[in-house]
């Protein structure tokens, strides 16, 4: 079977669909077009880029495709996705935050920061130095990003089933080390 391998997409969504595109795996419309041929995901598809969520979700739904059409698309974690999923998200870009601001709850945000501020309050009174802290801490979409990569969100349920280690016709992929 043919193999095609990727690594290190970090949210580079425009680049990820023209290189599928270009090896003849999905058509213009981003659709599985590669048949049987097997396509090695090896890690970092997230963090650093702007479009982790658009590459997580169509890496996703061609492994649906590549299997009907008796292909595969094979995932093997990073160490990316593996601090989304134990809470390291210090790589997490602007607008992958914002990807998910529309499905946070409107008080949900408020809510935390607030129950924050009145801690601070009484603790030690530095309440506008602590709001600061916080909005940058907990930007819009932090909320519901972390119930997507919680272990039964859609994606960290999804990262949870993937290996750390595959082999294809002989050939041992992991993403380092």
């Amino acid at each position: 079977q043919r193999v095609v391998v990727v690594g290190d997409v970090h949210g580079a969504h425009d680049s990820l669909v023209a290189l599928l595109t270009e090896s003849g795996l999905i058509s213009a419309d981003g659709r599985w077009t590669g048949g049987r041929a097997h396509l090695v995901m090896l890690g970092d598809l997230v963090d650093r880029g702007p479009r982790s969520r658009d590459v997580l979700d169509l890496v996703m739904r061609l492994q649906v495709e590549a299997r009907e059409a008796g292909g595969r698309v094979h995932v093997v974690l990073g160490n990316h996705e593996v601090m989304n999923l134990v809470g390291d998200l210090r790589f997490v870009t602007e607008s992958d935050w914002a990807a998910f601001a529309p499905e946070e709850k409107p008080d949900e945000r408020d809510r935390y920061i607030k129950r924050r501020l009145s801690l601070a309050a009484a603790t030690n009174g530095q309440v506008t130095e602590q709001r600061a802290i916080l909005l940058e801490a907990f930007p819009a979409g932090y909320f519901a990003r972390a119930r997507a990569f919680a272990p039964e969100g859609p994606y960290g349920s999804w990262l949870l089933d993937q290996p750390i280690l595959l082999v294809v016709n002989d050939v041992v992929f992991v993403h380092g080390g």
